[in-house]
């Protein structure tokens, strides 16, 4: 799976919301984003996350809906890979002098890319791993 890599989440960004402190009173914005991810195989959810997913998952929170978007239970068993999984993340901004990606990771990650595109791996070899794994099919 080295030369297979895949992110394997889609993100939607939620519209900030003014949040107000209980003992302060002092007002902040609040930033985040809504996660999925397939239950199985690695690749992203193509209709996932929706915007209407907001009010269902708390933020810091991880719920799980079918592929026609009805929520369900946190233990359903998923054997014909049709569950996705949406999670609520608060975005923190990074400092100034931050970069995104860090350097030490885009030079890392130049690297690998050179190191793939040298292999001879097959075109298929992705839709391989992605079965092992319990995916089925491109469109997920």
């Amino acid at each position: 799976t080295r030369f297979a890599y895949r992110p394997g989440v889609s993100l939607r960004r939620v519209p900030d919301e003014i949040i107000k402190d209980q003992t302060t009173g002092e007002e902040s914005i609040l930033r985040s984003v809504l996660v999925a991810q397939n239950r199985k195989g690695f690749r992203p959810p193509t209709s996932f996350p929706a915007l209407e997913h907001i009010d269902k998952v708390p933020l810091g929170e991880s719920r799980l809906f079918s592929k026609e978007g009805e929520m369900l239970a946190r233990d359903v068993e998923d054997d014909d890979n049709q569950v996705i999984m949406v999670s609520r993340m608060k975005v923190v901004p990074l400092s100034e002098q931050e970069m995104i990606p860090p350097i030490e990771l885009t030079d890392r990650i130049d690297a690998f890319v050179s190191e793939m595109n040298s292999t001879d791996i097959p075109d298929n070899g992705e839709e391989v791993v992605h079965a092992v794994l319990g995916g089925h099919g491109l469109e997920e």
